[in-house]
């Protein structure tokens, strides 16, 4: 990749990882670029544009949403900055998929981590849902073996993107928590469907 050889040009002590199977880095680190005077979601952002080849970013613009909610801007220690930007297509987010871009006080980029799911069709994504919100409760509650009502916590159903082994998925995510079990679990229903896509286990 001309990208990464580049990188490797300007910091030879450039560190790299791969997932397993997967054709774009999960964490890049080293002086990837700079120093740069802006600030840093632009420095962020523009790292990723020059190199949005390396990734599998058609467009930066289109596809990473700069998330500042769970972003750390200038570290009170360090200065140093964490952005973070979730991936979208359609203007959905993808669940599970994101890139974090650390800069430093001096607006060097310094790393590059996360998934990010390259090749997904915006247009494979069906406009519209074929199962409404309440089929997703009934989905979800009957994977739950009818003991939906033990969660103290039902979010509204929200429409987001699956990635599986390439294509696009249109699901409805929901969070169901029991405080009591000190857990949870997030749902994806398929929106067209309306069978169960992933259950995805947490804790409180």
């Amino acid at each position: 990749m001309a990208a990464l050889m580049r990188l490797y040009v300007a910091d030879p002590t450039l560190e790299v990882a791969w997932a397993k199977g997967r054709p774009v880095p999960t964490s890049i680190s080293g002086m990837l670029r700079g120093p740069d005077p802006r600030d840093p979601e632009t420095v962020a952002r523009e790292f990723l544009r020059e190199n949005a080849g390396l990734f599998g970013i058609r467009s930066v613009e289109e596809e990473l949403r700069t998330n500042l909610e769970d972003s750390d801007l200038r570290d009170s220690e360090t200065g140093w900055s964490m952005i973070r930007f979730d991936q979208v297509l359609a203007g959905l987010p993808v669940v599970g998929h994101s890139l974090g871009v650390n800069v430093d006080a001096d607006g060097r980029t310094r790393s590059v981590h996360g998934r990010f799911a390259a090749g997904l069709d915006p247009a494979s994504v069906p406009s519209s849902p074929s199962v409404d919100a309440a089929a997703v409760e009934r989905a979800v509650h009957a994977d739950l073996g009818g003991y939906g009502g033990a969660f103290d916590v039902f979010s509204a159903p929200e429409l987001a993107v699956a990635a599986q082994e390439g294509a696009a998925v249109l699901v409805w995510r929901t969070t169901v928590v029991s405080i009591e079990k000190g857990a949870g679990a997030v749902y994806l229903v398929d929106a067209t469907t309306g069978g169960v896509h992933a259950r995805i286990s947490t804790t409180c």
